[in-house]
C-alpha cells in the first residue's frame, strides 16, 4: 500500500532531487521515494544498533566471535 504525499522542498533539495533522477534515468518523484527510503533504513539501522548496543552490550563481539569460531570469514 502507497501513500500519496505533497511536498514543498527548497531550490537546493530539488536540485538534488533533479541530479538524481538523471543519474537513474527515473523521475524526480522516483527519485524523492528512493532517497526517504533510503534515509528511513538506514535510521531504523541506526536505532536497532543503539538498542542492542543499550539492551545487550556485548551482542556484536559475541556475533563475530561465533561467526570466526565457525570458520565464516
Amino acid at each position: 500500500m502507497t501513500e500519496r504525499v505533497e511536498l514543498e522542498i527548497d531550490p537546493g533539495t530539488a536540485a538534488y532531487l533533479r541530479g538524481c533522477a538523471g543519474r537513474r534515468g527515473g523521475s524526480i518523484e522516483a527519485a524523492a521515494v528512493h532517497e526517504l527510503r533510503r534515509l528511513a533504513l538506514a535510521d531504523s539501522a541506526d536505532r536497532t544498533f543503539r538498542w542492542f548496543a543499550e539492551h545487550h552490550p556485548t551482542f556484536f563481539e559475541d556475533a563475530e566471535a561465533e561467526r570466526i569460531a565457525a570458520g565464516l570469514y
